[in-house]
């Protein structure tokens, strides 16, 4: 099943765009699905601002394209849907920092990367059914630079401070998605527009490289279509620090 949050579509671009709220998600639009075969599907509106269908499966190698009809204009975004690593199994180790007096839980990956190179991924990471990760400030990402058409064991893909380690056993699931060089400089812009605008290291402001394209206007959209394949791996992590060593200032 594919579900799309859409992205925000918006006539007036302020400094305010990025503090987006219920009211402004939009549940009025015809959206449709599409990929290179023009075999099209109608997105359903189910939640306010979420559209979904359960009638197509990605397929590795296709290009996708998201059609937006709204308040008299026409978006269209396109993205390709490439090949995710083999991902293998997951492990941790616990590491106690001396220098800073508390520990990290070491999270790796082992998998097979395929050809060719140019390969870039991105990792959800679930603890006890609950996304850890829900911001892409927190998001790990990897790429095959060094790896390429070959197994990668044991690669760290996270240091999890330990204070985000509460309960005896925890249930881990790691979510490897594909995801394009484009993807990735939008999230990188997003974080830089967002978490670190207006401090004494951010430069002047710039609009985020959206791919929704306005066809019949000059504003683009807000937000950026991608589409993933998603290889899944759980493990157990058992708890191995004292809950004195963590740090009183830690905010999770």
């Amino acid at each position: 099943m594919v579900t799309l949050p859409i992205p925000i579509i918006r006539k007036n671009m302020t400094n305010e765009k990025f503090h987006i709220d219920q009211q402004q998600l939009e549940s009025d639009l015809d959206a449709i699905l599409t990929n290179a075969k023009t075999i099209h599907n109608n997105l359903e509106n189910k939640k306010l601002g979420y559209y979904l269908t359960d009638s197509i499966r990605g397929k590795i190698g296709e290009s996708y394209s998201l059609h937006i009809n709204y308040d008299g204009e026409s978006y269209k975004a396109t993205t390709f849907l490439d090949t995710v690593a083999s991902l293998d199994s997951i492990n941790y180790e616990y590491e106690f920092d001396s220098y800073q007096e508390r520990g990290y839980y070491k999270l790796r990956i082992s998998a097979y990367e395929p050809p060719p190179q140019g390969d870039i991924y991105m990792f959800l990471i679930y603890i006890n059914d609950t996304l850890f990760n829900d911001e892409l400030i927190n998001t790990p990402y990897s790429n095959d630079q060094t790896g390429n058409d070959s197994y990668l064991a044991n690669l760290e893909i996270l240091s999890l401070p330990q204070e985000e380690i509460s309960i005896e056993n925890n249930q881990f699931i790691i979510k490897m998605l594909s995801i394009s060089l484009e993807e990735f400089f939008y999230n990188n812009a997003f974080v830089q527009e967002t978490y670190f605008s207006g401090s004494i290291f951010s430069g002047p402001s710039a609009n985020i490289p959206s791919n929704l394209k306005c066809l019949t206007c000059d504003i683009d959209g807000l937000g950026f279509f991608g589409a993933s394949a998603v290889t899944v791996q759980e493990m157990t992590l058992i708890k191995e620090h004292s809950d004195l060593t963590n740090s009183p200032d830690y905010t999770p």
